[in-house]
């Protein structure tokens, strides 16, 4: 209705709920749900800019006035190990498990399907950053990659305002998005 969207990504999308409450949809490379306290815009397709464009263009074209508190850029990647075993070395790498020898054959540690199930490691206030910002990292088996091989990492760069809320806060919010969508996105790119 706006023109944020083209026209024929607007025809043909999947529309899920209309409501008050929360908005719902898919097309082509878009995902959003909107509800009264959060904007989740994602995508799964290259260029991944197109997300910031439409989330730059909506709140300084259309909504500069919406009292922001702080967002989060986020990537998630599953990725394949040439193995379960390299998978398990990576793992115990990351959690080892001698703390738990003493319960090892309690909870069964020395068997392929135990062992690190997730892990977060977090960077409060990186840089020069405030502390409500942080970078989270976290690592854990992959759904998607059902032959033992398969490695999830999600990594969160939040970004927020002290105070939040304040009237210039979806200016300030936007110009940090601006500034920071490139580096963040780099930062999640997979290594080697």
């Amino acid at each position: 209705m706006h023109g944020l969207l083209s026209q024929d990504l607007a025809d043909n999308a999947n529309v899920n709920v209309v409501s008050p409450e929360v908005t719902q949809f898919q097309a082509e490379w878009l995902d959003l749900t909107v509800t009264q306290e959060r904007l989740v815009c994602g995508t799964t397709q290259e260029p991944y800019v197109r997300v910031h464009d439409l989330l730059v263009r909506t709140f300084k074209e259309r909504l500069p006035h919406t009292p922001l508190a702080g967002f989060g850029l986020n990537r998630q990647a599953h990725c394949r190990v040439s193995d379960a075993s390299t998978r398990k070395r990576l793992f115990e790498r990351l959690a080892p498990i001698d703390p738990w020898s003493s319960c090892s054959t309690h909870f069964g540690l020395d068997d392929d399907r135990s062992g690190l199930q997730s892990i977060k490691m977090s960077q409060n206030g990186p840089g020069n950053r405030p502390h409500g910002d942080a970078i989270n990292v976290t690592v854990e088996p992959s759904i998607r990659i059902a032959d033992g091989a398969g490695v999830y990492v999600a990594v969160n760069d939040h970004y927020t305002l002290q105070p939040p809320d304040s009237p210039e806060s979806c200016v300030q919010l936007i110009g940090l998005l601006e500034e920071s969508f490139d580096t963040t996105l780099r930062a999640g790119e997979p290594v080697g």
